[in-house]
């Protein structure tokens, strides 16, 4: 039975950067498709609404090849160039933005790496992986810290559909 595809969530960080190694190696295992998603913070957000400049697609453009550039320069190390050829930019809070490129890819679970954050960094930044914990109506791996060979797995299971 063919997998559907394993959607992973990318922001960057070494742990992202880990997580997406394992959501890679378990679709090159399964033969599932893959991808990796990076939400971009809308760079026009907190631009007051006046006339904007005549090349601002060429401005979005260059800042999201920025961003592009800075990702794989940060999974080039854990992930082949084949891996790389799978990531997707899109605008948006990063819960949102995972959450509907999951379900429009009909994912079979989304992978995410799992950050401490303290109480007041929660209180005033959230959690990602807390968020869609809450909110997502499809399996979530989050990683750990160390991206070693599996020991360990822990499944919630209330008897409810989700």
């Amino acid at each position: 039975m063919p997998w559907n595809p394993i959607v992973a969530g990318v922001d960057g960080s070494p742990q992202s950067a880990r997580s997406a190694e394992l959501a890679w190696r378990i679709a090159q295992a399964s033969g599932a498709p893959y991808r990796m998603v990076h939400a971009v913070a809308n760079p026009w957000q907190d631009v007051p609404a006046v006339a904007q400049p005549f090349d601002m697609v060429r401005r979005v453009d260059d800042y999201l090849g920025r961003v592009r550039s800075h990702l794989e320069q940060e999974l080039r190390p854990l992930l082949p160039a084949a891996a790389l050829d799978h990531l997707d930019l899109e605008m948006g809070r990063a819960p949102l933005v995972l959450a509907a490129a999951a379900s429009r890819a009909r994912a079979e679970y989304l992978v995410l790496g799992g950050k401490h954050h303290s109480t007041l960094e929660r209180w005033f930044s959230g959690s990602t992986a807390l968020h869609l914990v809450r909110t997502l109506d499809l399996p979530l791996l989050v990683t750990g810290d160390d991206a070693g060979p599996l020991e360990r797995i822990l499944v919630a299971a209330d008897l409810s559909h989700a």
